[in-house]
């Protein structure tokens, strides 16, 4: 802070004119006040940025996350839709009449059928509790996905129409999968669906053979 000198001229009551000098102030400093205002503010503001900043990062890994869980899924529903597609005599599970004949069905835990790759094998798709499994002898399965990252709902399941019963109609099976990503104690809800055409038909043709 600078100081300088101010004169100041005075007479006195002979008619003397008197010098004096006074020290004044060119200009003000922050106070301790100020100075702690300015710095609680500053402060305030980078709480602020720093907990937005944070909370993004947290969003960006989270959404990462779930974009891979759910790209796990769409691989597994893929790959179902492939070998149903190809192949042939579905049968849902349970089978409303409990026989190995094909029969339309509705949101059915399972579903089995015959794959191109092996006419007289016998491939099935179930969901036991929260997981979807596969087996390629009907007897032993493996699973496709884990409980402990994905979750499989009742709300998943196989729909199948045109089953081979049903003259004229193109077998389709609808396949959904739904259930929660479980990210951090957080349980996260999706839902997939999809819908396959038999690529060849599979009910018996009405043409009488000669």
């Amino acid at each position: 802070m600078f100081k300088f000198l101010k004169q100041k001229n005075k007479k006195n009551s002979s008619g003397f004119t008197q010098h004096h000098l006074s020290i004044g102030k060119s200009g003000a400093g922050f106070t301790i006040i100020e100075t702690m205002i300015a710095i609680s503010i500053f402060l305030v503001v980078v709480t602020v940025g720093m907990s937005s900043l944070l909370n993004a990062s947290s969003i960006y890994k989270r959404s990462q996350y779930v974009r891979s869980e759910i790209d796990n899924l769409t691989f597994i529903m893929d790959e179902m839709s492939k070998n149903l597609r190809t192949g042939n005599n579905y049968v849902c599970i349970p089978n409303p009449y409990q026989g190995e004949h094909p029969v339309d069905c509705s949101n059915a835990v399972g579903i089995s059928f015959t794959p191109a790759s092996s006419p007289g094998g016998k491939w099935v798709y179930q969901i036991y509790g929260e997981v979807m499994a596969k087996s390629v002898d009907g007897i032993n399965f493996i699973d496709l996905n884990s409980s402990d990252q994905v979750r499989l709902d009742t709300g998943s399941g196989f729909s199948l129409f045109g089953s081979g019963q049903t003259s004229g109609q193109q077998p389709f099976v609808v396949i959904k999968l739904s259930g929660f990503i479980e990210y951090n104690n957080t349980s996260i809800p999706f839902s997939i669906e999809t819908g396959v055409s038999q690529r060849s038909l599979n009910f018996p043709s009405s043409t009488p053979t000669p």
